[in-house]
């Protein structure tokens, strides 16, 4: 009787051999869980099945059961694994069309992310983070505006890189006693850093229309200061009426107050940047005969002038505290925003000034690390 089946062909094969799903009644009830069958086993199984090939034969050739035979049936020769997450909300066209629109105007690359579907009405209907994983499977990500760096003049590094080899050995007496000095441009506007939207790789990110660029803003003060002692020193806003900060009024307004403040507490020593009215001879003489001491400053220096972290201390204060001097600065009036640059001075904690002069040895051994080049500071 098996050597007869054997010979069977699908011609031959009586009509209650030929497969069907339900062929035996028993197992009609079965499950359809998965059963200890190899790939290879389940391909045969369907392609027999195919050529309509009887379970009987199958089960003596293969040496399975009618519930592998079934599930070999049911299932698909290789095991799937179920997706993870949910279904892109963007095809492939509607990304390339985002990046189309992206890379049209250099403007563009400047808007977060969120804030596409309000810029853009073709992408109204998408949500924040559809945006970014569109964004990301481009090969996009935010990062900071790059601005312009320090000086790559080697005269200028060896002047930072001397001038740092002798600050690190500075007591925290001698720190104490300096004087760090500046003036910085308060005005309206936003503050805090910008973010474009570049690719993964930077390959774009130094283009020109990647950059962050400086505006003028009304309203606006200059406003003039100092830290000393681990504490803030004389200040003065630099009135509009005075003109262009030069020499003269550098001298009438400003070594004024660095005088008055130096003969009230003996032993301190002034710095100034390298400003134009700074360095002038007729300012030199003017220290000279006011009896301030002062040391030279090494030029494109504003990561060893303390002082340069209480501005940004005061901007982002500002921020936080008055909305309109971000979102609404032209309805800002300049006696109004005098009055808030005031409060910001004020507000400055002397704890923060403090970490600011312990962090005097680490700033210069980083000097030292990049050869008088540019640091983290």
């Amino acid at each position: 009787m098996d050597s007869q089946e054997s010979q069977l062909t699908c011609e031959t094969l009586p009509e209650s051999e030929i497969f069907t799903e339900s062929e035996p009644d028993e197992l009609s009830e079965i499950p359809t869980t998965s059963c200890d069958t190899t790939r290879d086993q389940r391909i045969a199984i369907k392609t027999a099945l195919l050529f309509k090939v009887s379970w009987s034969k199958i089960r003596k050739e293969l040496h399975v059961t009618n519930r592998q035979i079934q599930y070999a049936n049911r299932h698909r020769a290789t095991p799937q694994k179920k997706k993870c997450g949910g279904k892109p909300k963007l095809s492939t066209p509607e990304r390339r069309a985002l990046e189309t629109w992206l890379l049209k105007s250099p403007s563009r690359r400047h808007i977060p992310w969120r804030q596409i579907p309000l810029c853009a009405p073709e992408f109204s209907d998408l949500g924040e983070h559809a945006i970014y994983t569109a964004m990301k499977s481009l090969g996009y990500c935010r990062r900071v505006a790059k601005r312009k760096g320090f000086s790559t003049d080697p005269i200028v590094m060896q002047k930072r890189l001397e001038f740092a080899q002798q600050a690190i050995n500075w007591s925290r007496e001698r720190l104490y006693s300096q004087i760090f000095s500046d003036e910085v441009w308060a005005m309206g506007g936003a503050h805090t850093l910008s973010f474009i939207t570049v690719r993964e790789d930077n390959s774009d990110r130094l283009q020109p229309e990647n950059l962050q660029h400086k505006y003028s803003k009304l309203p606006a003060w200059m406003f003039w200061g100092t830290i000393v002692r681990g504490t803030k020193g004389p200040y003065v806003f630099i009135e509009k009426e005075w003109g262009s900060v030069n020499s003269e009024v550098y001298n009438t307004h400003v070594l004024s107050l660095v005088q008055e403040y130096c003969t009230q507490n003996p032993g301190c020593i002034f710095m100034q940047d390298n400003a134009p009215a700074h360095r002038s001879l007729e300012t030199r003489i003017n220290l000279l005969e006011r009896d301030i001491h002062w040391i030279p400053w090494p030029p494109y220096s504003p990561d060893l002038n303390l002082i340069e972290h209480v501005w940004n201390w005061m901007k982002n204060w500002i921020q936080e505290h008055y909305w309109r001097t971000k979102y609404n600065a032209s309805k800002l009036r300049p006696t109004q925003l005098k009055q808030i640059i005031l409060e910001a001075w004020n507000a400055v904690p002397d704890s923060y000034i403090e970490r600011l002069y312990n962090s005097w040895w680490e700033r210069c051994q980083a000097v030292i690390d990049a050869n008088g080049g540019p640091t983290q500071y």
